[in-house]
């Protein structure tokens, strides 16, 4: 068989194989639907991998291969063989879900040349299958030797970070993230967060459409830095009437499309409209230059695309910086980038598998989310903030959408890799994209409260109107939709079990319930002491946190460990959501005063800092 093709044989049946060889000497192999293989050969020291340019798979001999498998029967054998003269290297075990991953050593008698590599198992419906791929096997001794660190030239895609994945090609190398438990259980606890985050930005977008711009009640559940009152009233982000101070050429026509567009997309996607609405404060500030924002983003798009060869893995380091610098300042123009991205790589072939696909809606959600997330935390301006106290509730904004964001990009970025199937060599450098997405929130901060002086007039005028409700129809529609997105994704994560389907269904049900839970009995006690807004989402957060410590250090086995983690871990905001059901509302709000702004400030920084291990870590 040829070095860069695979099939398999079932029930007499041969079927080609999508085969991925990467740059750095490892290949995946799938059946769409069915399995996948990865192959991931040791190189011998400062051996270069397919230096003479050629596609084909290599191992080494006397050297030891990885190879990881998933969609086979659970718990069974799955044999692995090297022919022309049959070699068996040995036998894997599948796990309950069906995956398996293991270390062969090719013989150190095994002929030099071409070769077929065979796996020999079960499929989940009891057919058995024999998966081949060609290879070369290679002797260590004669390899190519990588030239020394004073020959090299430097390339735009050294491993620094600048490059896709350095000498691993596009991507990196072949990653599964169930062969990191403790991580994963990390990563969950991070989802916790960001999905109560991303439900208060959905919550407090309908309500502000509802509210009539007074002081009426704790109706945004944005939170804010008082304990005697966890939600904030909704303060107007519409400028006061005043003159603008600052003129630059605009275009009505772009004005008018741009304020329609928003209010028709919402009535399909309220994600869409509020990602467009995103940059009024800059349409309002630079006029018709803003246009070159979105334009950027399609510049950025294509570059990121050409970065991976075109491929559904993560961009080089500094495109992904820049996507995410772009979708901080205007969620639309990140939003671009990710678009054009994604038609990029379809158009190149570059889907391979439902990693792929995974990959893509993952790079698609971190391009934008970090403003519509930073922002459900405190809003970026206030009309009413006067004197000291609204002095002070614009320091707690500044405070908490600068911590709020950078943890959400950082967290986004993180569970990149477990999602596209491949890490790159960058993929521990969460800091530096933090530290970036920090920077951008607060020079965001300080542009969108120019605005309110240098361009009052515009900023209200653009702001003037609000998206539509979504109907129930909708409502239950994109709750489906986005349900079927989660179990997608997560999937990757804990495997197919039962935890999937119980963490699914406590997904769905609040979505559902919210339609009719104006009808349930409404406790005012309950709703009085009960934490919600930011100050709910610390608490779930340094719950997850500590169940996630308590689960890592006292269960070794990682199935359940990924299982039991994933259930419990969306248990506090499941609980926290039932009792909000009935706790709606109170004709008896807490009143502030100065110790309760400073108390529930500094409880809410702590308490953040407590759950992402800078204090007590």
């Amino acid at each position: 068989m040829a070095p860069d093709k695979a099939q398999v044989l079932v029930d007499g049946k041969l079927i080609d194989l999508i085969v991925v060889i990467n740059d750095d000497n490892s290949a995946t192999i799938e059946l769409p639907g069915q399995f996948v293989v990865r192959i991931v050969p040791t190189l011998p020291e400062d051996v270069v991998a397919l230096s003479d340019g050629s596609t084909g798979l290599r191992v080494y001999r006397n050297r030891t291969v990885s190879i990881q498998g998933e969609g086979f029967a659970k718990e069974s054998e799955v044999e692995v063989w090297v022919n022309s003269t049959p070699v068996k290297l040995g036998t894997a075990m599948t796990d309950t879900n069906g995956a398996f991953s293991e270390t062969f050593t090719t013989p150190l008698g095994i002929e030099l040349g071409e070769h077929t590599l065979t796996l020999s198992g079960n499929l989940p419906d009891g057919t058995l299958s024999k998966t081949s791929i060609g290879l070369i096997v290679v002797d260590a001794e004669n390899a190519p030797v990588a030239p020394t660190d004073k020959d090299k030239k430097p390339t735009s895609n050294s491993s620094s970070g600048e490059g896709g994945a350095g000498a691993q090609g596009p991507g990196g190398a072949p990653y599964d993230p169930q062969s990191e438990p403790k991580a994963v259980v990390g990563l969950l606890g991070d989802m916790v967060g960001l999905l109560a985050l991303a439900g208060m930005a959905v919550a407090g977008r309908r309500r502000e459409n509802d509210d009539d711009g007074s002081d009426s009640g704790d109706k945004d559940d944005r939170g804010s830095g008082d304990i005697s009152d966890v939600t904030v009233k909704h303060h107007s982000s519409a400028a006061d009437v005043k003159k603008d101070i600052l003129r630059l050429p605009r275009s009505s026509f772009v004005d008018r499309i741009v304020a329609a567009l928003p209010m028709k997309l919402a009535r399909v996607s309220p994600l869409v409209g509020r990602v467009l609405t995103d940059g009024t404060y800059l349409r309002s500030l630079l006029g018709v230059a803003w246009l070159l924002l979105p334009l950027l983003g399609v510049v950025v798009g294509v570059g990121s695309a050409v970065s991976t060869d075109f491929n559904a893995v993560m961009p080089s380091l500094a495109w992904l910086t820049a996507v995410v610098i772009i979708g901080s300042f205007d969620a639309l123009a990140g939003f671009m980038a990710a678009s054009v991205f994604g038609v990029l790589v379809v158009l190149g072939g570059g889907i391979h598998s439902s990693d792929s696909v995974r990959g893509l809606l993952g790079i698609w959600v971190f391009s934008f989310a970090v403003p519509v997330l930073a922002s459900a935390s405190r809003p970026f301006r206030r009309k009413d903030a006067v004197g000291l106290a609204g002095a002070w509730d614009r320091a707690a904004d500044f405070v908490m959408i600068a911590l709020f964001g950078a943890w959400a990009a950082g967290s986004m970025f993180g569970s990149l890799p477990g999602l596209t199937g491949f890490r790159p060599s960058y993929a521990d450098d969460v800091l530096r994209i933090q530290v970036v997405v920090l920077v951008v929130l607060v020079l965001r901060y300080a542009l969108e409260n120019a605005t309110t002086v240098l361009t009052p007039g515009k900023l209200r005028e653009l702001s003037a109107a609000s998206l539509p409700d979504p109907s129930n129809t909708q409502i239950i529609i994109s709750s489906l939709i986005r349900t079927t997105s989660f179990v997608f994704v997560a999937i990757v994560f804990i495997g197919n079990n039962w935890a999937l389907w119980t963490g699914a269904a406590l997904y769905l049900l609040p979505k559902l319930v919210a339609i009719i839970d104006d009808k349930f009995p409404n406790v005012e006690a309950l709703h009085r002491y009960m934490p919600r807004g930011i100050l709910k989402v610390t608490f779930m957060m340094f719950v997850a946190r500590w169940w996630g410590q308590l689960l890592t250090s006292n269960i070794d086995d990682a199935e359940k460990m990924l299982t039991f983690g994933f259930v419990f871990l969306g248990m506090p905001g499941f609980i926290t959501t039932v009792l909000g059901w009935f706790g709606r509302s109170s004709s008896k709000p807490w009143k502030p005063n100065w110790f309760t702004r400073f108390g529930g400030l500094v409880l809410l920084v702590v308490g953040f800092l407590i759950v992402r291990g800078v204090i007590l870590g």
